[in-house]
């Protein structure tokens, strides 16, 4: 693909996400956008790889890498909602057959579901309209497409961080923090 027509691809993919952005950035419009340009992706970063001259910050490659980072990571936010669906569809069916929340049945499924109570979801999902810029675009964001994500956060740090109901692990956190923060004061 020649100079030219690369830009050509580029302005179109731009283009594309932003008259998506207009309407509705649903889960399925993102993985389309992505799936359609995704060989522009990858020509455009052989090509600076190749040549790293021809990334001018600012520019349209530049343009397009940060449309296309920001937008793999809103898909992320989709893929979330997804384990968490799972991780509450779970839930309520072990609720339904012992609501007693300090159960070994919870417990279990706490462990299951620590890494991405812990990790994944550290900050509290999108809720109602979450509106980002991205390159003077405004894209809109639904809280209803994370409705599951939402009440994961809620109930997760309910049951792991105050009702403590599994204590070893978090008398393990805490201990793993002494520690991180002792070999950091020992750097000093």
């Amino acid at each position: 693909m020649e100079e030219y027509r690369l830009d050509l691809e580029i302005k179109t993919a731009i283009n594309g996400i932003e008259s998506i952005a207009l309407l509705h950035l649903s889960k399925e419009a993102i993985e389309k956008w992505l799936a359609i340009h995704y060989e522009t992706w990858e020509i455009m970063k052989w090509q600076v790889a190749f040549d790293p001259s021809i990334y001018i910050k600012g520019g349209l490659m530049d343009t397009f890498e940060s449309i296309w980072n920001h937008i793999n990571k809103i898909m992320g936010h989709f893929e979330i909602e997804a384990k968490c669906e799972t991780a509450m569809q779970e839930y309520e069916s072990i609720f339904a057959e012992n609501p007693n929340t300090k159960s070994i049945c919870f417990q279990v499924w706490l462990l299951k579901y620590e890494k991405l109570g812990r990790e994944d979801l550290i900050l509290p999902p999108i809720k109602g309209k979450n509106i980002r810029m991205i390159n003077g675009v405004m894209y809109v964001l639904s809280g209803k497409n994370f409705k599951k994500s939402i009440e994961f956060y809620k109930l997760f740090n309910q049951l792991f961080w105050v009702e403590q109901i599994l204590d070893f692990r978090i008398d393990a956190i805490k201990m793993q923090r002494r520690v991180e923060r002792s070999k950091l004061k020992g750097k000093h």
